[in-house]
C-alpha cells in the first residue's frame, strides 16, 4: 500500500535529518489526520486493525489510495500532503504544516499553529493559534470561520465574492462593499489568506476582551514616532452594546473608522449581520473619501434612481412610438369635418341665444312703454282714409326687386353671419345693429 524511498542520508555527512513527509493521492471518503502520536500508523473505522506505515529511516512515504473513514496518526515532526479527500476532512493537533489539495465536503482544523493550505467545497472552520512564520491559505465555496487565540502577529487578507466579512480584530474593510479585508496585527510574521466564493468569512479572537491593538503596515520597531504613526483601535460599551473606533496615521495617509453597535451577549461581537459602520480616509495626491455601509446605501439609492430613470425613458419611447403610429393612421379629413361641424353648431347656438335675448328685451321695452302711456292718457283710435299713392307702390316694387336681387347662398349667409358676430364681439356695432343685420340675412 505504501512505497518507501528517499532514505535519510547518514549523519556522518554532518547534515541534520530532513523533516519526514507523508503524501496521499486520494481518500475515498472522510479522513482524519491526528498529531501527537509516537509513530505513524493508519486506523480504518469499522475495523480493528492498525497498520504501521513507515519506519523511522524513511523521509517520504507515498500512498496512492486510502479507504473512507481513515485516521492517519502522525508524530510531531511529520508533514502531511493529501491530493484529494472525497468526503469531509479533519486535521487535529498537528505540529507541522498540512497541505490538502481538495476536500469535497466540510473541513475542520483544530490546533495547527504552523499553518494549513487547503481548498474545500463546503464550510471551513479553523480553531488554532498562529505560530511564527505560519501560513494559512484556505479557499472555500461556503462559509469560512477562523478562530485564533494567544498572541497575534499576522498579516490578514480576506475576500468573499458574494458574502460578508465579520471580525472583531482591528482590520479595515476596504472598497466599501464589506467583501475585502486587509490588515496587519503585530509584527506580521505569519500570513492568513481566506477566500470564499458564496459564503461569509468570520475572523475571531477567542480571548479578546475590549483590548487595544496596534496594527502597522510594516514591522513594528522601537521607534516612538513610528508607533505614533501606526493604527490603533479602541473598544467600549454602553449598556448592552459595544462600539469600536480606530485611527491610522502614516506619512501622506490618514484613516478613521467607527463600527457598532455589537450585542454584548454575542461572544464574537458580531452583533447584527450588517453592523452600521463609517470610515473616512485621506491620502496625499488622491484626496479624501468616505466608505462603509452608509456609502453602500447611497450607492444602492443611486443605482435604483438610475434604474427608475431608464425604465421611465423606455416607457416614454414606447408611448412616443405608439402616438406616432396613431397619428399616421388618423383620418385628418374626417377630423376637419368634425371640427367645422362643431364650430357651425356653436355659432348657431350663439345666434339663437342672441335672438332670444333681443326678443325678451323688446317685450320688456314694449310693456314698459304701454304702462307709461296708460298712466298718462287714454288712447283714442283714429281712423284714416286709405289713399292710393303711386309713389309708394313704386317703392314697394323696387324694394322687392332689391331684396330678391340680394338673396345669398347658404355659404354666403354663414360668412356674413360670422362677420356680424365678430363685429359684435369686438364692439364695432351695437346689439340692435347686429340684430337688424342678422334679420336682413333671413
Amino acid at each position: 500500500m505504501a512505497s518507501r524511498d528517499e532514505k535519510v542520508p547518514g549523519e556522518q555527512n554532518g547534515r541534520p535529518a530532513q523533516r519526514r513527509r507523508i503524501e496521499i493521492g486520494i481518500v475515498e471518503g472522510d479522513a482524519m489526520i491526528v498529531g501527537g502520536a509516537s509513530r505513524v500508523f493508519l486506523k480504518v473505522h469499522d475495523t480493528s486493525s492498525v497498520e504501521d506505515i513507515v519506519e523511522n529511516d524513511h523521509i517520504v512515504v507515498r500512498i496512492a489510495r486510502l479507504p473512507g473513514k481513515s485516521e492517519l496518526h502522525i508524530p510531531r515532526d511529520v508533514e502531511v500532503r493529501v491530493h484529494e479527500i472525497a468526503g469531509n476532512g479533519q486535521v487535529l493537533h498537528v505540529s507541522e504544516r498540512v497541505q490538502i489539495g481538495k476536500v469535497k465536503g466540510n473541513f475542520i482544523v483544530v490546533d495547527a499553529p504552523r499553518g494549513v493550505l487547503a481548498e474545500a467545497g463546503g464550510d471551513v472552520v479553523l480553531d488554532t493559534s498562529i505560530g511564527a512564520d505560519a501560513e494559512f491559505v484556505v479557499r472555500a465555496n461556503a462559509n469560512v470561520t477562523f478562530r485564533t487565540n494567544g498572541e497575534i502577529n499576522a498579516r490578514f487578507v480576506a475576500q468573499t465574492a458574494r458574502g460578508e466579512i465579520q471580525t472583531r480584530l482591528p482590520l479595515m474593510v476596504e472598497r466599501g462593499r464589506r467583501r475585502n479585508l486587509v490588515g496587519v496585527i503585530g509584527h506580521g510574521d505569519a500570513t492568513v489568506t481566506l477566500r470564499s466564493m458564496y459564503g461569509n468569512i468570520a475572523i475571531i479572537a477567542a480571548d479578546s476582551d475590549e483590548r487595544e491593538y496596534t496594527m502597522n503596515k510594516e514591522y513594528a520597531s522601537g521607534n516612538k514616532e513610528r508607533e505614533r504613526e501606526g493604527a490603533r483601535r479602541w473598544e467600549g460599551g454602553f449598556g448592552k452594546h459595544r462600539f469600536r473606533a480606530g485611527w491610522e496615521r502614516e506619512p501622506g495617509y490618514a484613516q478613521f473608522f467607527f463600527q457598532g453597535p455589537f450585542v454584548e451577549d454575542d461572544p464574537d461581537g458580531f452583533g447584527i449581520p450588517y453592523s452600521p459602520d463609517f470610515g473616512f480616509e485621506w491620502e496625499r495626491g488622491r484626496g479624501a473619501r468616505a466608505y462603509g455601509e452608509y456609502e453602500e446605501r447611497w450607492e444602492d439609492m443611486r443605482e435604483k434612481t438610475e434604474r427608475a430613470a431608464r425604465k421611465a425613458a423606455e416607457h416614454a419611447k414606447r408611448y412616443a412610438r405608439r402616438a406616432t403610429r396613431h397619428m399616421r393612421d388618423m383620418d385628418w379629413e374626417a377630423v376637419e369635418h368634425e371640427v367645422l361641424a362643431a364650430v357651425e353648431k356653436a355659432m348657431g347656438e350663439l345666434e339663437e341665444t342672441l335672438t332670444n335675448m333681443r326678443r325678451n328685451w323688446d317685450k320688456r321695452q314694449a310693456k314698459s312703454l304701454t304702462d307709461e302711456q296708460r298712466s298718462k292718457a287714454q288712447r283714442v283710435p283714429i281712423e284714416y282714409d286709405k289713399v292710393d299713392d303711386p309713389v309708394d307702390e313704386d317703392l314697394v316694387t323696387s324694394s322687392t326687386a332689391t331684396s330678391s336681387s340680394r338673396s345669398f347662398s347658404r355659404e354666403e349667409r354663414d360668412a356674413q353671419r360670422r362677420v356680424i358676430l365678430e363685429e359684435l364681439r369686438t364692439g364695432a356695432i351695437s346689439l340692435e345693429e347686429a340684430e337688424r343685420r342678422l334679420n336682413d340675412l333671413v
